[in-house]
Order: C-alpha cells, then sequence, then structure tokens
C-alpha cells in the first residue's frame, strides 16, 4: 500500500528509491539514478585527473566532434602539440613586523595554447547537448594537463536539482 511505502532522495548519489509496502518482506523496490553521459566522462572534465600535453592533444583530435566547431579543435591540438610554455617563479617574502614571516612561492604557466573554447555535449545520459566553456589547466612542474569546466559543474548542479524535483513531484501526484 501507498501508507507503507516511502522515499529516499540522494543528491550527492544523484539517485531515488522508491520503497513499496515496508511491512512486506518482499517489498517493491523502484530506483532511479542520474548517469554522466560517456562523451563527458571521456573528456575527463573536472575530475582532477592530468595527462601529458600530448596524450591530450590525442585526445581532443580523436574526439572533435564535441567541439563547438571543428577549427576550435585544431587549433588546441596544434598548440598542445607544439607547446611552447614559460614558467615564472616568484618568491616574495611577507613581513608584517610582528615576527610573522612567510615566503610564498608562486609558479604561473604562460602558453600558447587558447585560454578557453567550448564544448558541446551531452552532461547527462538521455539529456540534450549542452555548451559550455572548457579552460586547459597545466601543472607547473611536469606541464601535465587537465579540463576543467566552472560552467559545466554549474549546469550539472542545476539539472540534477531540476531532474530529481521532478521525479519527487511526480511521485507525489
Amino acid at each position: 500500500s501507498i501508507h507503507n511505502s516511502h522515499i529516499i532522495v540522494d543528491r550527492e548519489k544523484m539517485s531515488i528509491a522508491l520503497f513499496i509496502d515496508d511491512s512486506d518482506h518482499y517489498q517493491d523496490a523502484i530506483g532511479g539514478k542520474l548517469n554522466y553521459h560517456p562523451a563527458f566522462l571521456k573528456m575527463n572534465i573536472n575530475s582532477g585527473k592530468y595527462i601529458s600535453a600530448f596524450d591530450m592533444a590525442e585526445l581532443i583530435k580523436m574526439n572533435r566532434s564535441f567541439f563547438e566547431t571543428h577549427a576550435d579543435a585544431a587549433v588546441l591540438v596544434s598548440a598542445l602539440k607544439n607547446l611552447k610554455a614559460k614558467v615564472n617563479q616568484n618568491i616574495e617574502k611577507a613581513d608584517n613586523n610582528r615576527g610573522d614571516r612567510n615566503q610564498i612561492f608562486q609558479q604561473t604557466v604562460e602558453s600558447n595554447v587558447p585560454a578557453k573554447f567550448n564544448l558541446l555535449i551531452p552532461i547527462f545520459k538521455g539529456q540534450a547537448k549542452q555548451l559550455f566553456e572548457v579552460e586547459v589547466y597545466f601543472k607547473p612542474e611536469d606541464m601535465s594537463c587537465t579540463l576543467v569546466s566552472p560552467s559545466a559543474n554549474d549546469i550539472a548542479v542545476s539539472v540534477t536539482d531540476t531532474i530529481i524535483d521532478e521525479q519527487i513531484t511526480a511521485i507525489k501526484e
């Protein structure tokens, strides 16, 4: 019966589970989970996984259909394969005259790689393609790189909340 049922919503795991008739040992359970689209996962966006610039160039070359234009992908592939980077190291001493002395060490990377580009792929399975901005981040120590997209993260949070809220409303009805 519906009165002996409950729903478990886990927004972090992007899942909903409906348990029908709690008093029955053989209760029915219906669940749903939101999964990232394979194209989004393939690009390792916001994963924190760093790979060499050459490997990144190959990844982009083989997935140029994910780009807003093939020309954007070609420019990025060329820049990554011919990476010319300048690593600046700044050491700054800070002293507030109270006995606190800090040494601040900063490394910045200047490169010929475009600062930002757009991808056009679905973030979640079963959802429409989304256009979002992506940046290439470099580790100064070894010039490995990763793809970062605050925009994709914002879209993912918004879409997750919307889809879960729609399902909760449908279940209530």
